[in-house]
């Protein structure tokens, strides 16, 4: 036809190929450019019979490879893999592919904080030298614990350290510090130390104490001026510490190595707590135990006087003078002088003891009581007297 006649005419002019689209673009080329000595396969061929519109491929057969370059990957941005593709047609013969961004490697230089100085810490890329950010290491402000005594119970004692920083961040144990007990068993002072380790460094000693146990419980004996106080002994301990309050008021209080000790010059029927502490010599110092022994108690009032009695039909009827301070009254009767005696406590200063053998002599004697706490007191006894029931 007359188009492939002038693809004859066209084919190769000066190392280019021409191409006569269409006739009805009027002479419209399009060029492709070819090298020289290369071999190509060429094909036209006309896609609309009417309009006589014509295609011509064009196909290396043997493709110029050239180095399609590596784009090495950083740090933060994605690279290229080598490749190759043909001058010519640009077809590709080793595909390009992604290389994922390497991510900064930091080196981290940290400056540990300490109980007086603020730490840092700085991190530098090894690759491409980015500085991030300085993170600062708040100073240690506090080393504490949670307990500071404890009373001896023949076991070892390890209270809970607390660690703050300067903004009030409480520290990890193990992670921020270790800590070690000495001497956390008997009666005495035991050690903590607490050493600092990852971000932090140096160490605090800490020391708390192991207390004796409390006394046991506490008797007394009173007149009607002193109360002596007696307990056991505890073990371990260098002494202990008495105290005697009137209501909530220290009247007196005295150290000593004995189990008991005599308060004097007291108030007459006055009721008074006794307070009884164990303490072992520390350092040259007294410390006492955590608790202790209390006793409500009160020095004896005056025995009844004026004691008289008034027998009556097997019954007597016992008076005697009112007791200031005075709670209640026991009257003691009994057919024998120095025993066999039996009780009658009344609030008021007088009694009508009933039920009595008539025609024997009954002796008797009252006491004059004051309650303190749960316990009574009685006074000495008044005077013996006799009478012979009707």
């Amino acid at each position: 036809s007359a188009a492939s006649d002038v693809y004859k005419r066209q084919l190769v002019e000066n190392n280019r190929l021409s191409e006569f689209v269409s006739s009805n673009n009027k002479g419209k080329v399009t060029e492709v450019r070819l090298e020289k000595d290369k071999t190509y396969d060429v094909t036209p061929y006309i896609t609309n019979s009417e309009s006589q519109d014509c295609i011509v491929n064009i196909s290396c057969k043997e493709h110029n490879a050239v180095i399609d370059n590596e784009i090495k990957a950083t740090c933060t941005k994605t690279g290229l893999t080598k490749g190759k593709h043909c001058s010519v047609c640009n077809t590709v013969i080793v595909a390009q592919t992604k290389v994922k961004a390497l991510g900064h490697k930091y080196s981290k230089s940290v400056v540990k904080a300490t109980l007086t100085s603020n730490g840092k810490i700085t991190k530098k890329c090894t690759v491409c030298s980015t500085i991030e950010p300085t993170i600062s290491i708040a100073r240690i402000k506090s080393v504490s614990l949670k307990k500071s005594a404890y009373t001896y119970n023949g076991k070892v004692q390890k209270p809970s350290v607390i660690v703050k920083d300067a903004n009030k961040k409480t520290l990890k144990n193990g992670t921020d510090y270790t800590v070690a007990y000495s001497k956390n068993k008997n009666i005495g002072k035991a050690t903590v130390t607490v050493t600092f380790k990852g971000n932090y460094s140096g160490s605090k000693k800490l020391s708390f104490n192991i207390l004796p146990a409390a006394t046991s419980t506490i008797s007394v004996k009173q007149t009607t001026n002193s109360i002596t106080a007696s307990w056991k002994k505890v073990a371990g301990v260098s002494g202990y510490r008495v105290y005697i309050y009137k209501g909530k008021k220290l009247v007196n209080r005295a150290d000593t190595t004995k189990l008991s000790h005599t308060f004097k010059k007291l108030s007459k029927g006055t009721e008074y707590k006794i307070v009884v502490k164990a303490y072992k010599k520390i350092d040259g110092k007294k410390v006492l135990s955590l608790v202790s022994k209390e006793l409500l108690t009160a020095t004896k009032l005056s025995a009844p006087t004026s004691v008289r009695v008034k027998a009556g039909k097997k019954m007597a009827t016992v008076s005697w003078t009112k007791v200031k301070s005075a709670n209640s009254y026991t009257v003691y009767y009994s057919t024998k002088k120095n025993s066999g005696f039996k009780k009658l406590t009344v609030i008021k200063n007088s009694a009508d003891i009933k039920k009595l053998s008539s025609g024997k002599t009954y002796y008797f004697k009252v006491v004059a009581n004051k309650k303190a706490g749960k316990a009574v007191v009685a006074s000495d006894y008044s005077k013996l007297i006799s009478a012979k029931i009707k």
